[in-house]
Parts: structure tokens; C-alpha cells; sequence
């Protein structure tokens, strides 16, 4: 019961971010005398001695990066477990970039080598034992992930870092190309967190991301599906330059062609007029009738007759409204009331006929 309360006190100085030695450790436990604190390390090292003889795997939580490696907790004391024996390979810049997002985090390895001859403990682990799940990626997904490395046109991005490090690494590409723009590339650093779309594997069976939405879309083949089809298009308006772009389905780039071939006289007319009236977010129905798949672009071409169907379908539906309304009225008045509306009707109706008689 004794070793239990000393271990929970450890455990609760190891939760706070500050550098102790083994001594300063135990000197902080204020309810140890000298006897109880190497009553208390020798219970440690027989519990190590036993993993060690007994082939045990032991829990190890990062604290702090050191030039070629971690120093860790293991059992309450300290330890280090080398770059190359973690539990997966990186270069040390790697491990640099993730440091912050790798403290306090728990994995599991072998005691590889131990020493009490003297103090602190020699304790040193390896970390390459299997302990991971394996992650299931989503095409389409979005994942956050930490930038490891950047290249000239591209970087490497860890989406490990979305599963808590549960699954271990999954290290995919991020082309400068598949940026939501230039700029977010250029101003991009190693350790900065991203937003991230999984979009598959490529020859080489290496992951490869998109920051663009609609990057997964097109290299699937889905906006493509939509040629020949009649598709709802929204206008967008800039607000600097009152300039009209399009956006199909709410999600792809369209392009309407205005070519003197695709309408007549009268339709070019109507659409440079509406054009020039059509406010931001308002919806116009074209034809998907062209897919540009390296710029990303659906070519469109205004469907004038779907429009003014749609118009006439308006008005007919307001006189129905205007019908609906008087008949609600009517049903709405009680009976009695209503005979008493006919007999008053049909009394000016004699009053009529009996002025033209006289007259």
C-alpha cells in the first residue's frame, strides 16, 4: 500500500512539465525519510529486473527531447530511449517538428539495456515492438496533420498526429500544387498543424493530400458525370469589382460559353440582360455540355427554355395562391353567416331589378 501512494505521488510530479532528477524526485515526497526512499528504488529495480528476465513489454511516456533522442518515464524514473529505437524510424528533424505534440504521450517498449551500479539509473529502451492499429483512411477525408519537412515544390505532412499517435505514423505528400493557394505554401513552416484531404495512393503506393475540395472530386471522375445534364448554377458576385464567376452543384468551378452558336439572336439579348441584373447567390439553370479536367472547370451553357418555364410555373402558382386564398375565406365562414351573405345578396338583387323596372 506504502509503494502505491510513493508511485502515485511520482506519477503526479512527472505530470508537471519540469525537469527533476531521480533525487529531486523523491525529495519532493515529503512523506519518504532516507530509508523509505531506498526502500522505495529498490522495489523500482526489482520490478525492471523482473520485466527484464520475464521478456515484459513496460509503458514509457515522452517528457523531453534531447540531440539524439527522448528522455522518458518509465516506472517513475527517468530513462532514454534513442531516435533510432522509437517506435517508428524518422530522421531527428522529423522528430524536432512533432516534439510538442509527442509529450506526455504513452507507447510501449523492451528494457534494452539497464544499469544500477550507480546514480541516476542507467535506463535505455527500445521502443520497436509491434503496438499500433491500423488506421482505416477515407478517401475524401479530412485529417490534421504536422508538417515534418519542406521541399522545394512540396511538403510532407504526419497525419498520425489525427489518431493521438494510436496508429503510430501515416506520413503523406502535400505538392504545393494542392495548397488552397500560393501564398499558404510559401508561408507554410516544419511543425506547423494543417488541414489536410486524403486522396489515395500513388504508382508508388505513397499517400498523397489536397487542401482543394474539389481535387478529389475530379481525379474520381464525379464532376464529369454530369455532362449532358441540366444543373443548378449559382451566380457569385465579387464585391470589389461586381465581376460574375459560377458554381455548379454549390461545389465546382462552371464556365458559361457565350458562343453565338449555341443561342439564337433574341437568347443573347435576354442573357446580357439578366446578366446585368442577377444579384450574388442568385440560381440559373445551364447544361453541363463540356468538362475541362486540367483546369477543373465545367463548361456551361445557359438553358433559357428550363428558365422561363420555370417563370411561367411562378406566375400560374400565384394565381393558384390568390384561388387558394379566396376559397380558404369561404370555408372559413360559418354557415350561418354565410346564409345571411346570400340572402343580402339576393335582396339587391330584387332592389336592382325593381330601379330598372321604374325606370
Amino acid at each position: 500500500m506504502k509503494f502505491e501512494i510513493i508511485k502515485n505521488e511520482i506519477f503526479k510530479l512527472f505530470n508537471n512539465d519540469k525537469e527533476k532528477s531521480l533525487n529531486d524526485e523523491l525529495n519532493e515526497i515529503g512523506i519518504l525519510d532516507k530509508d523509505e526512499k531506498d526502500e522505495w528504488l529498490e522495489h523500482q529495480i526489482e520490478t525492471l529486473e523482473n520485466c527484464i528476465r520475464e521478456n515484459k513489454s513496460v509503458a514509457f511516456k515522452i517528457k523531453n527531447i534531447c540531440e539524439k533522442g527522448f528522455v522518458v518515464n518509465v516506472n517513475g524514473l527517468n530513462a532514454f530511449i534513442h531516435f533510432d529505437h522509437m517506435p517508428w524510424y524518422y530522421s531527428s528533424d522529423y522528430w524536432k517538428a512533432i516534439q510538442q505534440q509527442l509529450k506526455g504521450k504513452i507507447f510501449f517498449g523492451n528494457i534494452f539495456q539497464f544499469s544500477k551500479e550507480s546514480l541516476p539509473l542507467s535506463i535505455i529502451i527500445n521502443g520497436e515492438i509491434p503496438q499500433f492499429k491500423k488506421a482505416a483512411l477515407t478517401l475524401g477525408e479530412k485529417y490534421t496533420g504536422i508538417i515534418i519537412k519542406k521541399l522545394v515544390n512540396a511538403v510532407l505532412v504526419e497525419i498520425g498526429y489525427h489518431f493521438e499517435w494510436n496508429c503510430g505514423s501515416i506520413v503523406g505528400l502535400l505538392s504545393y500544387k494542392q495548397f488552397e493557394n500560393i501564398k499558404s505554401f510559401k508561408n507554410c513552416n516544419k511543425g506547423d498543424i494543417i488541414q489536410v484531404i486524403f486522396c489515395g495512393y500513388n504508382n508508388e503506393g505513397k499517400i498523397y493530400f489536397s487542401q482543394q475540395i474539389d481535387y478529389f472530386d475530379w481525379k474520381n471522375n464525379i464532376p464529369q458525370a454530369l455532362l449532358e445534364q441540366i444543373v443548378s448554377v449559382q451566380i457569385v458576385r465579387n464585391t470589389d469589382n461586381n465581376e460574375i464567376s459560377y458554381l455548379v452543384n454549390g461545389k465546382y468551378k462552371g464556365s458559361v460559353n457565350y458562343k453565338k452558336s449555341n443561342y439564337s439572336l433574341v437568347q443573347r439579348k435576354i442573357i446580357k440582360e439578366r446578366v446585368n441584373n442577377y444579384k450574388h447567390s442568385d440560381i440559373i439553370q445551364c447544361k453541363v455540355i463540356r468538362c475541362n479536367d486540367i483546369k477543373r472547370v465545367l463548361i456551361l451553357k445557359w438553358n433559357l427554355d428550363i428558365e422561363e418555364s420555370i417563370d411561367k410555373n411562378k406566375g400560374r402558382n400565384k394565381i393558384k395562391d390568390k384561388d387558394k386564398t379566396k376559397n380558404n375565406i369561404i370555408n372559413n365562414i360559418q354557415p350561418d353567416t354565410l346564409q345571411k351573405l346570400i340572402s343580402m345578396c339576393d335582396e339587391f338583387n330584387i332592389l336592382q331589378k325593381d330601379e330598372a323596372s321604374k325606370m
